[in-house]
């Protein structure tokens, strides 16, 4: 099991099997050793993103494009800007597990990706940052998505997990998206309205007001609002 990171360690695996060594010996797993579980060392955190995994295995991820269109399917991509969480909530692998700050992808090299998706029309992004739109230059990654649609009619569609506060931002990027026509809406993420709940989970939402004004922000802007709770955390009764 690769708890954390997986990029380093989940490749010193492959060319361990390839190579036949001694698996055991590489950092950052847990296995399950005779009578107890094993943790290796961990790896150092990837701190600095000067690569492209996507640009710099071009030709066979368009290949893989490209046979996907051969058997009738579309391509969809989990696409990463950042990485890490300064969140604790405990129902969440992100930060209850790891609980980091976030490390950034520079805005240059996904600018580069995301042109390279427009060109081999990717159909849609899963933007796996824990909270997209925490940063403000989230809403120029957002104007770039939406710019690559205009040019190469790719991407049709982005999903993507908020910034668990919702801020002006988040909302500058909820319209940026639905305008663009790269997502139907915007959600809001409530985890729940029980204020028990939410402690037990460290958790804590936006003043009942303050949500109110950021969905009325939205309906201004004509941006329907969709909304999302967590049913069954520690508290929760029927």
């Amino acid at each position: 099991y690769v708890p954390i990171e997986g990029e380093a360690t989940f490749s010193a695996l492959l060319d361990s099997f390839v190579e036949k060594q001694d698996w055991r010996e590489i950092g950052g797993i847990v296995y399950k050793g005779e009578d107890k579980i094993i943790k290796t060392p961990p790896l150092p955190w990837i701190r600095d993103w000067d690569y492209s995994p996507l640009l710099d295995h071009a030709k066979y991820m368009q290949q893989v494009v490209e046979d996907n269109a051969k058997l009738g399917l579309k391509t969809l991509l989990q696409f990463e800007t950042t990485r890490g969480c300064p969140y604790s909530c405990t129902y969440c692998d992100w930060g209850g597990g790891i609980h980091t700050k976030i490390r950034q992808r520079p805005v240059d090299i996904l600018r580069k990706e995301i042109d390279w998706t427009g060109q081999n029309k990717i159909w849609k992004y899963f933007i796996t940052d824990a909270n997209f739109g925490i940063l403000k230059r989230d809403i120029d990654v957002a104007k770039i998505i939406v710019e690559t649609k205009e040019k190469y009619g790719y991407p049709k569609g982005v999903l993507y997990q908020t910034a668990k506060n919702q801020t002006e931002q988040i909302v500058e990027i909820a319209d940026i998206f639905y305008k663009g026509t790269v997502s139907s809406g915007h959600m809001m993420s409530m985890q729940s309205t029980d204020e028990t709940v939410l402690e037990n989970v460290k958790r804590s939402n936006l003043p009942a007001e303050r949500q109110k004004k950021i969905a009325e922000m939205l309906h201004d802007r004509g941006v329907p609002v969709k909304s999302q709770l967590i049913i069954g955390l520690p508290g929760d009764t029927i």
